[in-house]
């Protein structure tokens, strides 16, 4: 897909995974897009908001991700995991049914609690 055939998604999402001003504009709308259970494109906007950058954003829409994270579809269970923060992990580890999302929680939550946390005196 080239950026000339989508202007409005090179408007949003720029190669290498930075965030343009118009994107913090839009992310609620973005957010809401993702929360549609209609919208066949709901993985698609999940992925697209992985970067370090936008997912520091997403988390700032909380509750939309949480609830993304507690949906009905395991695809965008599984997808929205990449935007959850420690504390959200361990509760959809503690809620999830599908063994597939499930096993899917194991390498984040091993990678975080493997990290050093720094102490603060």
């Amino acid at each position: 897909m080239a950026a000339t055939d989508y202007p409005l998604y090179s408007c949003l999402f720029v190669p290498g995974g930075g965030l343009p001003s118009a994107a913090a504009a839009a992310l609620p709308f973005l957010t809401a897009l993702a929360c549609d259970p209609d919208n066949g494109a709901r993985v698609t906007l999940i992925e697209r908001g992985t970067h370090d950058t936008w997912r520091e954003e997403w988390r700032r829409q909380g509750d939309k991700v949480t609830a993304l994270l507690a949906g009905p579809a395991s695809s965008v269970r599984r997808t929205a995991l990449l935007l959850a923060d420690d504390d959200a992990l361990l509760e959809r580890w503690h809620a999830e049914t599908d063994p597939a999302v499930s096993l899917t929680l194991l390498p984040p939550i091993a990678r975080r609690r493997a990290a050093p946390r720094v102490q603060h005196l």
